[in-house]
């Protein structure tokens, strides 16, 4: 899903994306009596992934850097030397343009405030390069240039802004219905800059111990995802559409939900949260190349939109609709239905 992938690349960080490096591993290969070194003259190779969020105040770059060496490859890879530049060797900025003309320039300076997962590659520090507090333009274009003052190596890449998702109509109202054969429609407008649409529900609910009437209410969620919606038609006046199938959605409830009669759970506290996450064309394919090989050789094409390095710079938006509730339709088939009887009650 495009929610989850965008975390892979930003772990424990706002920006949903825990993303390895670059690894290149060293091999010498013994024939006979001649040994065959394989292992190249070094070439510098930025490895940099940036996704832009204008619903942020702050942006997020990370930079890191490929290495080949002779030697264990993963003993290396706990050298922050191996995997991390020098912060006072290089210099990265955000370069706003609007209609191709210049206007500011937007340092982004190093930060190791955000925790890495333990793993193959070492975690302190964990650097990422971060602008000041600023609120993007979505009519801008921003280009991200990393220049190392030491060897002059330059990296561009170029994105415009993922707009923002308009409310559907589906949503406009506190209330939904997903009872009965006809699947909820979630119709909404193509956004600027926009490639790939995500959607998933979070689903709100309270439950109390009836044994012990002294306990409050625990106050629980369950996320339920919807197929990306990946839109190749140039046309922005056709509507998207998510389609909700209450079966789906109450069959999802009742599998991930026990039966437990010493436990009181109102319908009517239930709440319902839609997180769209939009991304555009770039971050769509990179997201697409990266995904596991179905071939018997499992390789992965090799896309990056940066000049002179690796990885993606591009954009994505997030907008949450928050408190939707079911109308009493709904209510009443998830008391009664058949997979949620027994798990939900009126009071």
């Amino acid at each position: 899903m495009l929610l989850l992938y965008s975390h892979m690349l930003f772990s424990k960080m706002k920006l949903p994306l825990n993303l390895l490096p670059l690894l290149l591993i060293s091999h010498i290969f013994c024939s006979c009596n001649n040994d065959l070194d394989v292992i190249d003259d070094y070439r510098e190779t930025p490895v940099i992934y940036g996704l832009l969020n204008p619903s942020d105040t702050i942006q997020y770059v990370r930079i890191q850097k490929a290495y080949l060496g002779k030697g264990n490859a993963l003993i290396m890879a706990q050298n922050s030397d191996s995997i991390y530049y020098d912060k006072n060797d290089i210099s990265v900025n955000l370069e706003e343009l609007l209609s191709g003309i210049f206007i500011k320039t937007i340092p982004l300076v190093p930060i190791d405030t955000f925790t890495k997962n333990d793993g193959l590659f070492v975690n302190t520090p964990h650097l990422i390069y971060a602008t000041p507090v600023y609120a993007l333009r979505k009519d801008a274009t921003y280009k991200l240039v990393f220049v190392n003052n030491q060897t002059g190596k330059t990296v561009t890449g170029t994105t415009g802004i993922v707009g923002t998702l308009e409310v559907p109509t589906a949503l406009a109202f506190p209330y939904i219905n997903i009872a009965g054969d006809n699947p909820l429609q979630i119709k909404f407008s193509p956004v600027t800059n926009a490639k790939v649409y995500g959607l998933h529900v979070i689903f709100n609910y309270a439950e109390k111990d009836t044994i012990d009437p002294g306990n409050n209410y625990r106050y629980k969620s369950l996320d339920f995802k919807f197929a990306d919606i990946v839109n190749s038609n140039s046309n922005s006046n056709i509507l998207l559409n998510f389609l909700m199938k209450g079966d789906d959605f109450y069959s999802f409830i009742g599998s991930h939900i026990p039966i437990n009669k010493s436990l009181k759970r109102p319908a009517i506290l239930t709440t319902m949260n839609f997180v769209f996450t939009i991304g555009a064309e770039d971050f769509y394919i990179y997201y697409s190349v990266n995904q596991p090989s179905s071939n018997i050789t499992q390789s992965i094409p090799d896309f990056t939109n940066l000049s002179n390095g690796k990885g993606v710079f591009s954009s994505r938006n997030k907008t949450v609709f928050n408190g939707i509730k079911l109308n009493d339709a709904s209510i009443d088939t998830l008391v009664a239905g058949k997979y949620t009887h027994d798990r939900f009650d009126y009071q």
